[in-house]
């Protein structure tokens, strides 16, 4: 378990890691992730590649930041073994400033053999876990290629709430011959098992999935777009009955229960991620880059060059690009982005916006009436794409 001995000071803005661990034991037909199946897998020659990355954060960014979330995604990295996760923190722990409050989190999928790990998970310092549950029927369960039963969702639940500090688990609604009765009596029980957060996810078809392949076949059909409004407006009447906030397009909380990870990437904050494919957004003498790792977990693994020269692809972002991800991020929040964040981000944003669309984007309430700072309505966030291809000047 990580102790974090250093001594505290003042340090710039939120900033966390992200873990990514690309195996999974299946492949889930609506997953468009850069996941694997599970085979063979070294660990040992794997916990070292961590280990190797981190160094080489450490380089780069050492002591500029405070760390406030850790976050182990897949991939499901519950199969990782506990003692390789304990000996990524405490590497980090020995770089990293923690904050005092430093959210841990694990994803897991609620398979027993992942479950019975959670006090291990616990015990190494990790104190939020993200459950993959994904419906609460055992037929669809079944048709979205998930390995566990409703009854074993449950359990793993409850042995959350038990272990955990926070824990929030997933659902996927606007699935194939769902209707809105059956997903309402489905929201409500899981609102009756959770905690803090939950998050709820129309599902999409993705290209490259086994879904994408069935729907362009015609063998797969999922709501249209009236109906898919129908599906967001009910989810979050029901959120709001057992006084859930909607605070992003498909996460939910109640007071205290936010992801501080995810809230890294909506408000465009420092973040470095390190696995096959896992991407980074950090500011190195005051340019900010984008970063992709090699998305081949073998290449990944079995890169040893001194600057990963093999797996690392890395970009200077302009002024302009830096403006469009943090709209493009931000606009997923209900809360503002001021007129002063769009600034810090690129000294002439005014140059770029088209101020009379955003202006009619108001009067047509998919814009908030507010003054020096943009944000979407409610109604908005479904034509997130429509709003932010009509602010931009042609």
């Amino acid at each position: 378990m990580f102790v974090d001995n250093k001594p505290k000071k003042e340090t710039s803005p939120e900033f966390g890691i992200y873990i990514h661990w690309p195996f999974c034991l299946s492949k889930c037909p609506y997953c468009d992730f850069n996941s694997y199946i599970l085979n063979n897998i070294d660990y040992d020659i794997w916990c070292d590649a961590y280990i190797r990355r981190i160094k080489y954060w450490v380089s780069q960014i050492k002591d500029k930041q405070k760390l406030t979330s850790i976050y182990f995604g897949g991939g499901t990295p519950s199969l990782m073994p506990a003692d390789i996760v304990d000996k990524i923190i405490n590497e980090i722990a020995k770089y990293w400033q923690f904050a005092d409050n430093v959210e841990i989190t694990i994803e897991a999928n609620p398979t027993s053999v992942e479950i019975n790990k959670f006090k291990l998970f616990k015990d190494i310092g990790i104190n939020r876990v993200s459950l993959g549950v994904q419906s609460l029927i055992d037929s669809d369960l079944k048709k979205l290629g998930r390995q566990h039963s409703v009854s074993e969702a449950i359990t793993a639940i409850e042995l959350a709430c038990q272990y955990f500090k926070d824990f929030s688990f997933d659902l996927i609604y606007a699935r194939a011959g769902q209707n809105l009765s059956g997903w309402e009596k489905e929201l409500k029980k899981a609102f009756k098992l959770a905690g803090k957060h939950i998050s709820l996810y129309q599902l999409t078809i993705e290209k490259g999935t086994l879904f994408y392949t069935l729907y362009n076949r015609g063998e797969l059909s999922i709501p249209d777009s009236q109906k898919s409004f129908e599906f967001y407006n009910l989810t979050n009447d029901i959120a709001n009955s057992f006084n859930y906030s909607n605070y992003e397009i498909s996460n939910y909380a109640k007071e205290g229960g936010k992801s501080r990870h995810n809230l890294l990437y909506w408000n465009y904050c420092n973040y470095v991620g390190i696995g096959a494919g896992a991407h980074s957004r950090v500011e190195i003498n005051n340019n900010k880059f984008a970063i992709q790792e090699h998305t081949v977990p073998q290449i990944w693994v079995n890169d040893i060059d001194k600057n990963f020269k093999n797996s690392l692809r890395k970009k200077q972002l302009t002024p302009e690009e830096r403006l469009e991800e943090l709209l493009i991020m931000g606009l997923r929040l209900l809360e503002p982005i001021t007129y002063d964040k769009l600034k810090a981000e690129n000294n002439n944003y005014q140059e770029m916006l088209d101020f009379i669309a955003i202006d009619n984007l108001k009067k047509n309430n998919l814009l908030q009436n507010i003054d020096n700072a943009i944000a979407v309505t409610k109604t908005g966030r479904l034509l997130l794409n429509q709003i932010l291809a009509n602010i931009f000047k042609n």
